[in-house]
This record gives structure tokens, C-alpha cells and sequence, in this order.
């Protein structure tokens, strides 16, 4: 830009100086002159652009092969990396957070900010339960997936532990080292499901009439967010235990109802269940037992919902829970 500058000016200075001399000598000659010093300027500035545009364009596609060759460095690292996690030679670092394992303990047998190759995780879990031999029952299952779509590669690892858990954990290079960004355990009432991009779905039952979902993903950061969790009670067999916030619960009753027509959804908006806040939806129950949210036709669940009402636990609409639920992942 300064030589597109500096030749500018040299036009305008030249133009300027044939302009006086013309004022006292023959005006063909002025004209001449004029013309062939605006022509040579204006190859010049033509030159001078042709350089800097060459110059930019080449400073760009440089910028943009050194980007391209460091991330293909970066990716052929990180590949590497894992790799050698799967090899037994490479260990990931314990960060302590997003570990929501439950009989596989992760949290009481690995310690935050320490690193561990899949058969260390193996020998501390021995040490897990005191009821139970946690051992390693198999050769885990490695799958590279894409944590945010943004064309980074994260492991997915599945290690099964006794005749029916699994250890589900995403690990990600950050910095040049592995990191566990998330840990969950898995078993025959409790269904966990990670897709290549990150999300989380996990299935659970506690019952033939009590169900759980919960929804979250790990983000291109490696960073865990949880979106929101659902238990849903078709049909009720005795009393309910309503929860508002953590363990805190109060007992309604379901005297006088007929517990094949009402359902209770209960949804929540964080993974720790014992500091959570509840919000509860009423649901009504046809022949087939399939919920309907729609009550005002349904009397048993109209009942019930004043019972929670009475209690000082609010109820809401399926309208005002998918809008909690939509600003929520936003």
C-alpha cells in the first residue's frame, strides 16, 4: 500500500509541474509531454499494484498452507496420541469433572489431575466396590468421533467391567496431553448412547412403569454440558414421592385415584440429583397406557395435580416445560 501510495503522489506531482510549464511554451509539446508522462506514471502505478497484489496473494496462500500443514500436525499428533492409549503406552489425565459414574466409581478410585493408561483405570477399579470384583471382562472398544463437528478427532472408549457394566469416556487432546472429559458407566437398566458428534443420551429404568432420559453432549472444547433429565411415571402403584429441590421430598397420596390413568413426568435441569430442582407435569393415561398431556378430560389427574398443588409443588403444562426446555439448550 505505500508504494501504491508513494507512485500516486508522483503522478499528482507530475501533472501538477507539466501544468506550469505549459503556461510558457508551445502547448502541443506541453500536451506530448503531459501524455507520455501520464502514460509511464500510470504503468508504473499499474506495476506497482500488480507487485503488491502478487505480494498479498502470495502472503495469503502462505498463511494458508502453514495453517493447513499445523493442524494436519496437530491432528497427526493427536492421532498418535491416541493410538498409544489404545496401545497401553500413553496415559489421560484425571480431570474430576463430568464423571458421572455410578457402580463403576470412577471418582473414588482416581485422583483429580493424574494421569492413567485404560489398565491402571482397570487395577484401581478393583478397588471400587466392596461387593462387587470390578475387573476388566474384555478388550475395550475404541471409536473416533467428532466432539462439536468441527473436524477435530476425540476417542470414545468403551471398557467392559464384570458380566454387565460398561465404562463409557471421551478422551481428548488438549495441549499436547490426553484429558478424560467425561465419564459414565453403563448396565442392563442403564443404557448410555454417544454419537459421533457428541451427543449424550442415557436410558434408564428403575421399574416396568418408571423410565429416565437425560440429554447432553461434549462440545469441540472437551467441556461437558448437561441439557435436561426426564423421569416419567405411567401408571402409579401406591403413593408418589415428589421431590423439589435435591432430597427434599414430600409424600402425596394417590387414595381415591385409579393409578392406571394418570402419569407424573418429572424434568430437571441438572445431572446432580442431590441438589437439583424439580419441575413436575401431570399426564393422563389412556386404555393403551399412553400418556396424554392433555387432562382436562381426565379427572383422576386433575385430582392429583391439586394434591402436588396443595403441597406448595407446582405443576406445569407440557407448553411451559418444552419452553423451559428450549431456552435451557439455547
Amino acid at each position: 500500500m505505500k508504494l501504491r501510495k508513494y507512485v500516486t503522489c508522483g503522478l499528482i506531482t507530475g501533472l501538477i509541474a507539466l501544468s506550469g510549464c505549459g503556461k510558457n511554451g508551445n502547448t502541443e509539446a506541453v500536451t506530448e509531454g503531459t501524455t507520455a508522462a501520464t502514460e509511464a506514471v500510470t504503468e508504473a502505478v499499474t506495476e506497482a499494484a500488480t507487485e503488491v497484489s502478487t505480494e498479498a496473494s502470495t502472503e495469503a496462500v502462505t498463511e494458508a498452507v502453514t495453517e493447513t500443514v499445523t493442524e494436519e500436525d496437530n491432528s497427526s499428533e493427536a492421532g498418535q496420541l491416541y493410538e498409544d492409549f489404545k496401545a497401553g503406552t500413553a496415559k489421560a489425565v484425571y480431570r474430576g469433572t463430568a464423571d458421572y459414574t455410578s457402580y463403576l466409581d470412577t471418582k473414588s478410585v482416581l485422583t483429580k489431575g493424574e494421569a492413567y493408561s485404560i489398565n491402571d483405570i482397570a487395577d484401581a477399579m478393583k478397588n471400587a466396590d466392596e461387593y462387587m470384583e470390578l475387573t476388566l471382562s474384555g478388550e475395550p472398544e475404541y471409536t473416533m468421533i467428532d466432539c462439536g463437528s468441527d473436524g477435530i478427532q476425540e476417542l470414545l472408549v468403551e471398557a467392559p467391567f464384570g458380566t454387565e457394566f460398561r465404562l463409557l469416556m471421551i478422551i481428548k487432546e488438549i495441549d499436547g496431553q490426553l484429558v478424560i472429559c467425561y465419564s459414565q458407566d453403563a448396565w442392563s437398566r442403564c443404557s448410555v448412547t454417544v454419537d459421533n458428534d457428541g451427543s449424550i443420551e442415557l436410558f434408564g429404568s428403575s421399574g416396568a412403569n418408571v423410565h429416565s432420559s437425560e440429554f447432553a453432549n461434549v462440545d469441540a472444547n472437551g467441556d461437558y454440558r448437561f441439557y435436561y433429565g426426564v423421569t416419567e411415571t405411567i401408571t402409579l402403584f401406591g403413593d408418589f414421592y415428589a421431590y423439589k429441590t435435591g432430597l427434599d421430598y414430600i409424600v402425596i397420596s394417590s387414595e381415591g385415584i385409579d393409578p392406571n390413568r394418570v402419569g407424573v413426568r418429572e424434568f430437571y435441569f441438572e445431572p446432580d440429583y442431590e441438589t437439583r430442582a424439580h419441575y413436575y407435569n401431570i399426564v393422563g393415561v389412556d386404555e393403551d397406557y399412553n400418556a396424554k398431556t392433555d387432562i382436562d378430560d381426565n379427572e383422576d389427574a386433575a385430582v392429583l395435580k391439586g394434591r402436588f398443588e396443595q403441597e406448595g409443588i407446582t405443576v406445569y403444562s407440557s407448553d411451559e416445560i418444552e419452553k423451559m426446555i428450549e431456552d435451557h439448550m439455547k
